[in-house]
Parts: C-alpha cells; sequence; structure tokens
C-alpha cells in the first residue's frame, strides 16, 4: 500500500478559541491521541488526568457529535472525503470540556445533536432529519452516476445491490462512516488488481524482446567453386537480439580461416547475412 495513501497531510482543530494544525497523523492515529497533543500544547502542564474530561466534537452544519476517544481520525476524515461534494470543508474539529446531564448522554450515544435550547429541539431535530434525506439522494445520485458509467450486466447488477446496502444503512443508521468506508476499501482493492495487470504484461513484454534466437548460417558455394566445396566450412552463428544492438559469435569447423558477421542493424529473418574472409 502507498505510504501517502495511508497518512494526512494536516487537520485544522480548535482549542481553547485557537484553531491549530495536527501534522504527521496515520491510520493508527487516535482521538485520544490527537486531544492529549493540542491540550499539552494549548495549555502549558496539562495533567494527563484530565485529558478523559475534554472530547472532540465534530461539527457540520450547526450539527456536532462527540467522537469516541478509541476511533481513528483517519477513517473520520476519509467518511466525510467519500461524500458527495466537498463536505470535509465544512467540518469543524473543536476540543471542549464534555457535558453533562442529558447532553452528555446523547454525546455517549454518538448521535447527531444540534446546539440549541430545549424549547426548539422538534424543529432543529425535524432539519436535522432533512438534512439527512438530502444527504441521503445526492448519495443516490452520486452511485447511479456511477452504475451508469459502467458496462455489462453483471456489473450494473452488482453496483444496484451496492447502491441499496449504502441506501439502506443511511436511512436506518442515519451514519454511513462504516459502509462507506468499505466502500473506499473495495475501490483500493481494485486498483491494487488493476496495477498488478499491468506488472504481469509490463514483465511478459520485457521478457518476449530479451528472448535468445538462434541463426544457422551455411556456406553455398559457386559453381566455380564446386570442386573446393569440401574443404568449405559450416558456419554456426548465435545471436542474441536486444532492444539496442545485435551481438553475434561465429564458430567455425575451420582452423586456418576466420569468419566476422557484418550486421549493421536489426533485420529480417529473411535478410542476407554478409560473411568476409579475414585474412
Amino acid at each position: 500500500m502507498d505510504t501517502q495513501r495511508d497518512c494526512l497531510d494536516k487537520i485544522a482543530i480548535r482549542v481553547n478559541g485557537v484553531e491549530r494544525f495536527a501534522t504527521g497523523l496515520s491510520k493508527t492515529t487516535t482521538i485520544d491521541q490527537i486531544k492529549y497533543a493540542m491540550l499539552s500544547v494549548s495549555e502549558p502542564g496539562f495533567a494527563p488526568d484530565h485529558n478523559h474530561s475534554y472530547g472532540v466534537f465534530e461539527k457540520w452544519h450547526g450539527h456536532e457529535r462527540l467522537l469516541e476517544d478509541k476511533s481513528k481520525i483517519y477513517k473520520v476524515i476519509n467518511f466525510w472525503k467519500s461524500l458527495p461534494g466537498d463536505q470535509l470543508s465544512q467540518v469543524k474539529f473543536i476540543i471542549k470540556k464534555k457535558k453533562h446531564g442529558r447532553g452528555a448522554l446523547r454525546d455517549k450515544e454518538n448521535l447527531l445533536i444540534p446546539e440549541c435550547c430545549e424549547e426548539t429541539d422538534r424543529a432543529d431535530s425535524h432539519r436535522l432529519r432533512s438534512s439527512l434525506i438530502d444527504l441521503v439522494n445526492r448519495q443516490a445520485e452520486f452511485i447511479n452516476g456511477q452504475v451508469s458509467s459502467l458496462s455489462g450486466e453483471d456489473d450494473r447488477v452488482k453496483c444496484d445491490d451496492l447502491r441499496e446496502k449504502i441506501l439502506d444503512a443511511i436511512e436506518l443508521e442515519l451514519v454511513q462512516s462504516e459502509k462507506m468506508e468499505w466502500l473506499s476499501d473495495s475501490l483500493k482493492q481494485i486498483d491494487e488488481l488493476i496495477e498488478m495487470k499491468r506488472e504481469f504484461v509490463r514483465k511478459m513484454e520485457g521478457e518476449m524482446s530479451d528472448q535468445e534466437t538462434e541463426i544457422r548460417i551455411f556456406y553455398e558455394p559457386n559453381k566455380s567453386e564446386v570442386v573446393e566445396s569440401s574443404e568449405r566450412p559450416v558456419v554456426s552463428v548465435m545471436s542474441t537480439t536486444t532492444s539496442s544492438s545485435i551481438f553475434t559469435s561465429v564458430s567455425s569447423t575451420s582452423t586456418t580461416e576466420n569468419y566476422a558477421v557484418v550486421k549493421d542493424s536489426l533485420v529480417a529473418a529473411d535478410a542476407v547475412i554478409v560473411l568476409e574472409t579475414l585474412v
């Protein structure tokens, strides 16, 4: 797996009203690790025992939820990147103290809750549901666009099944991080399979260009040299062809004559090979 795909450049997190950037994040970096690092820089002398009193909140369109300490920041970022449109740019991460009472219970259940007064809870819930329905519709349009670009009935059936699974997960759970992560991993596996096939083709082409060929050359005397034909040697030429040059070796049964093969460039199999007698 490519190292650049397994790392994040940076993310912005607001701590104590100041926006700071965390870099060097990998697939194993947890929310708890980011929280402790940010608080240690923002509040010198910060005690590790107080780390559990704070939380990393994810805010999107006026709604926020508390991220679990053991969850991976890599999965959170990839979830927002997988949604249609530039949803990640609209997400803000904030570190603050956790709420107690009814608000803390909602955070523990990992539900999207609006930042509002208790009197407007019902109206905010309606707006939240409308936003999620709109998100579902955009996701369906995105999947339909992918299906229409594929060829073959089998591919369409597979994509239809995938679309139904994703839409059902969104409507029933109101969260789709696990489904989108599965989809992202599937696309990565397809990319790796394509790259393996391309590497196999390149390897086969390299073996075909470097294969050895044997050329046997027989001396055919002229009519005036029929009498001397018994004294003429049979020459066997071994030629190894590469893409840049031709190396030719000549073996002779005679010890009194030497032959050199003159080949200025790559020629066809039925081309004439000139032999010279070296005095």
